[in-house]
């Protein structure tokens, strides 16, 4: 039985993926290459379902081990991984966190799937390019990354007006006019 809480286990992808064979390659190929993949690419054009897909295919162990944070505005994405791996660890209690969550992480071969990052240093993520193992992490997010993250970085664009449509419909959204108040 898993113990993980529901609010931080993966979850399942979505039941179909429409206009996105190429970035799905990508990011399937972005996550085999290194410990580290960060998916870029505005807000609300399905990132997340992207990687997810990409993990139940090719990396199905991912949903066994993998946690799934969400980072909120201020909230520092190295205390967010050691809550999840190390509940009851008081913060701020390393000297170095960054070190703590990577070690934390590799120790339990966990996959990280860190929604929403927007810190401008990049600490953890720069940290698990360098230093993970038997980790994996995926960020998934709209801001640029640093220059040093960039071989690490897939990017997706809104899906043209055709796959959304399609999409739509296979979420069965029938007529132009109701796909119209959706968007």
């Amino acid at each position: 039985m898993d113990k993980r809480p529901l609010s931080v286990r993966l979850p399942n992808p979505p039941p179909f993926l429409v206009g996105r064979d190429r970035e799905l390659a990508e990011v399937t190929a972005a996550i085999g290459r290194a410990p580290l993949t960060v998916v870029r690419g505005p807000d609300a054009v399905g990132r997340v379902a992207l990687v997810l897909t990409a993990l139940r295919r090719t990396y199905p162990e991912a949903f066994e081990r993998g946690l799934y944070l969400r980072c909120r505005a201020g909230q520092s994405a190295t205390e967010l991984v050691i809550a999840a791996l190390a509940p009851g660890h008081p913060p701020h209690a390393d000297p170095d966190p960054t070190d703590l969550a990577i070690d934390l992480a590799d120790a339990a071969e966990t996959w990280i799937l860190l929604d929403g990052l927007e810190d401008p240093s990049w600490a953890v993520a720069l940290a698990a390019a360098r230093w993970a193992r038997r980790s994996h992490w995926i960020v998934v997010t709209s801001s640029p990354p640093t220059a040093e993250l960039v071989p690490y970085t897939v990017g997706v664009s809104p899906l043209p007006a055709p796959a959304l449509d399609e999409l739509l419909l296979r979420w069965g959204v029938e007529t132009s006019a109701d796909r119209r108040n959706l968007l």
